[in-house]
Order: structure tokens, then sequence, then C-alpha cells
């Protein structure tokens, strides 16, 4: 080969060395640009996806607070619920307990209004001086029997204060007879000195099997006619005073005395 060939030779191998290194510069720096590219882009995707789900939640993390407000409102709307419910159980309640109530106080009403029907309420100071006969419970405060009959006819006679019996008769005739103060079969005058008792005319009257006298004070007898206590039950919780003929009280055949009191002849 020649000396010139040998020069060619040798600028077409360093322009094809230069030319290989300009290659490879090149190649790299637009790799580079298009990695610096691609990060880029991949920023903007992102920004661009904030941006439509903005107000979202997108990691974990910060979903967390979300999630939280959405618990406590969902816990909130139960507790309101419960709380509604419980107040309109309770309004329930009060209301079957208002009108158990009603129910009770018309029951109690009616039973007020039954007895009220079947007793007889008189003046404080009731006299009997004719025939008088119960058709049902009776209540007096204090009974004077100055003469005719009081017949109970089976029902129960009450009196809250005593019985002033000078005359007459007080059949009991299957009723029950309850008194609280004081039973006396004698009469009651009025002197300067004041009230004295002293012989009269009532009699007491137990011929049937189912009657029944409680005294809850004394029995006090002074009259000229004898009781006729032949059955029944006689209760007297005060004292037993008899005053007079020894016979005014005789009680025979299946009539019972109950006393827890003293005696007096």
């Amino acid at each position: 080969m020649g000396k010139f060939s040998k020069i060619i030779a040798f600028v077409l191998a360093f322009l094809l060395v230069f030319q290989a290194g300009l290659s490879g510069n090149f190649s790299k720096i637009y790799a580079d640009e298009l990695e610096e590219s691609f990060e880029a882009a991949e920023e903007i995707a992102e920004d661009r996806i904030l941006e439509k789900n903005e107000g979202l939640d997108i990691d974990a993390e910060e979903l967390e607070p979300y999630k939280e407000e959405k618990e406590t409102e969902k816990t909130e709307k139960e507790k309101g619920k419960k709380e509604a419910d419980g107040i309109e159980k309770i309004e329930e309640l009060k209301e079957a307990d208002e009108i158990e109530k009603a129910e009770k106080i018309k029951e109690t009403d009616d039973i007020i209004k039954t007895e009220t029907e079947n007793t007889e309420e008189i003046e404080p100071k009731t006299v009997i001086d004719s025939n008088v006969t119960l058709h049902k419970d009776t209540v007096y405060k204090d009974l004077y029997i100055q003469s005719g009959s009081l017949n109970l006819n089976g029902y129960k006679l009450e009196v809250s204060g005593n019985i002033i019996h000078s005359g007459g008769v007080l059949n009991i005739n299957g009723g029950k007879l309850f008194v609280k103060g004081d039973y006396r079969i004698q009469r009651e005058r009025e002197t300067n000195d004041g009230v004295v008792y002293e012989r009269g005319s009532g009699y007491l009257n137990m011929t049937n099997d189912e009657d029944y006298v409680c005294i809850d004070g004394s029995l006090i007898i002074e009259s000229n006619y004898t009781n006729r206590l032949t059955d029944g039950a006689l209760e007297i919780k005060g004292d037993l005073i008899q005053k007079g003929s020894y016979n005014t009280f005789s009680p025979s055949e299946n009539h019972w005395v109950i006393l827890s009191c003293r005696f007096s002849f």
C-alpha cells in the first residue's frame, strides 16, 4: 500500500472512532433527558390525579381521618336512633303508666262510689223513735234508741261513737253490730249537775245464729226488761256492768259471750 493510501485509511479510522464517540455521548444525553421527561410526566400525572381527586383520601394514612369521621358520624347516627327509640319507649311506658294510673283511679272511684251507695251516712246524732229496718250497711256516729225498733236485717251497722239505748228494741237479726264507744242500755237525763244515766226500758235481741255484736268500750245494762240473748256471739272489750235487777243480762241456750274485761255487779 502507498503512503497516500495509509493516510486515507488513518483519517477514515479517526473519523469512525470520533463518530462512534459522538454517538455514545449523544445516546447517553438523550437517555438522561428521556428519563427526566418521564419523571416529570409522572409528577404531572400524579398532580392531575390529585387535582381530579381533590378532597378524597388517596393513601392509607390520609384515609384514616376520613374513616374516623365516617365512623363517628355513623356512631352518632346510631346513638341518635337509639336515643330516639329510647325516648319513644319511655313515652310509651309513660303513656301505659298513665293509662294504668287512670284505670286504678277509676277503679278506686268505682269502689268508693259502690261503698258510698251501699252505706247510709246519717247525721252525727241519730235518734230512733219508730220502727227502722236497714237495707244496706250503715254507719252512725252516735246512736240514740228511744222507742220503736232498729232491725239490722242481716246488714252491718257501725257506730263510731256511743249507743244510748233508753227504750225500744235493738234487733240484730242476722246482722253485725260494731260499737267503738260504750253501749248503754240506760236512759240518759240531763240535770243541773250534768248528764246522769238511770234505768230505762230498752233491750237487746240476739236470737239468730249469725248475730254478732262487738263493743270496744263497755256494756252497761240497767233496764226494766231482760235482754233476749239465745244465739249468736257478744264480744265485749271493755267493762261489763249490770245494775238493778240481776236477771236483765241472762244469756242462754246457744248464745256466746266473749269477755276481756272487768266484772262489776
